[in-house]
């Protein structure tokens, strides 16, 4: 990420989630479980936004879950990005956030459905050349 924001280039990076970034994120996820439950809906997705640091990061990032509650429980996925809306209101892509496949079923047939996931970088101007040793991990 950093050498990302040192070269002009804007990026959209999955990541893990942790019991303090969860804590950041559980009163809107609390919400969405409970709103679930009293409609009786199959399934319910929100988004929240914080600012998180990392113990491996420089500074605080802009964090983004997702947020999904369905009658088998709560899925929550982070992604970081240097997105911040000075276009406007910047809107991630939906795959990027997409459910996690739930069975090796579910995983094979996405596979053959979709192109893979990711990581996605926008590039800022001016534009300037960048290559990369090694492939980005697909996960």
């Amino acid at each position: 990420m950093t050498w990302c924001e040192n070269n002009g280039i804007d990026y959209i990076f999955g990541m893990s989630g942790t019991k303090p970034l969860a804590r950041k994120v559980d009163e809107v996820a609390d919400d969405i479980r409970t709103r679930r439950a009293i409609d009786n809906l199959p399934v319910l997705r929100g988004y929240n936004e914080t600012r998180h640091k990392a113990k491996s990061w420089d500074r605080e990032r802009r964090t983004v879950a997702r947020i999904e509650a369905t009658m088998l429980g709560l899925d929550i996925r982070f992604v970081v990005t240097s997105l911040d809306g000075r276009l406007g209101r910047v809107d991630l892509p939906q795959p990027v956030l997409r459910a996690r496949p739930s069975r090796e079923s579910d995983q094979a047939a996405i596979r053959h459905s979709s192109p893979p996931i990711a990581p996605a970088a926008v590039r800022r101007s001016p534009i300037k050349s960048a290559s990369f040793s090694t492939p980005p991990l697909i996960g």
